[in-house]
């Protein structure tokens, strides 16, 4: 697994705050997702879960009230989901049911790195701004699992039920709204993955896919 370009990148972000950064924060919050989702909907039953993420972020004065602010962190994106097809049965004599259910725990393990316009004003002596801007997010590795049901009764099968995925980077807009009083903010961002072909190392797919992420960060200026 090739890491070092994504990491390279983060180590270049992070010390390039000695050379040009006004304010440099740490960054810490919790996120959920929809990780692969296809175009055009699925019957997925989804469950959200919680992940989490930790960086740093940089807010460079571009102008009047317009900051440019690139972040980078490492992130746990999860999500949990079901998947039920039945087949109806019949010899001629009986008819039967047989369901068939797959259930997935998807952990990925991600760098993302959006660089985002903000635009700051004031109310109190609290900062507001919404910001808006592109996002890169690359995949490191992950720990997911698939398990089969059939009739409700544990079913191994001798193929893999998930195919191997091998592009590793996602994109899209991220968007969003801050807070910043003195040394600390919090930022709500929704990250829009745009639609992506999924390529696998076992089998063909020419299905189109997404993530959508939405991130609570809180950070402290140091």
């Amino acid at each position: 697994m090739n890491i070092l370009k994504p990491l390279l990148i983060i180590s270049l972000f992070l010390f390039s705050k000695q050379l040009m950064a006004q304010d440099f924060y740490l960054l810490g919050g919790t996120n959920i997702s929809t990780l692969s989702e296809l175009k055009d909907k699925d019957n997925l039953d989804r469950t959200k879960q919680l992940g989490f993420q930790i960086g740093g972020l940089l807010d460079l004065p571009i102008g009047n009230r317009f900051y440019l602010s690139p972040q980078a962190s490492f992130a746990l994106k999860r999500e949990r989901s079901k998947s039920n097809i039945v087949f109806y049965l019949s010899d001629g004599f009986t008819n039967n049911y047989q369901t068939i259910q797959i259930e997935s725990q998807i952990n990925n393990y991600y760098i993302d790195l959006p660089i985002t316009i903000k635009y700051k004003f004031s109310l109190a002596s609290i900062d507001i701004y919404p910001f808006v801007g592109p996002y890169a997010s690359y995949l490191l590795f992950n720990n997911s699992n698939s398990k089969m049901y059939i009739n409700d009764e544990p079913y191994k099968p001798d193929f893999e039920i998930e195919g191997k995925k091998i592009n590793n980077l996602d994109y899209g807009i991220s968007t969003g709204i801050g807070l910043n009083s003195h040394s600390l903010l919090v930022n709500l961002a929704v990250d829009w993955g745009l639609n992506r072909e999924m390529k696998y190392e076992n089998f063909k797919s020419d299905e189109k896919f997404k993530n959508t992420v939405v991130k609570l960060n809180f950070g402290f200026k140091l």
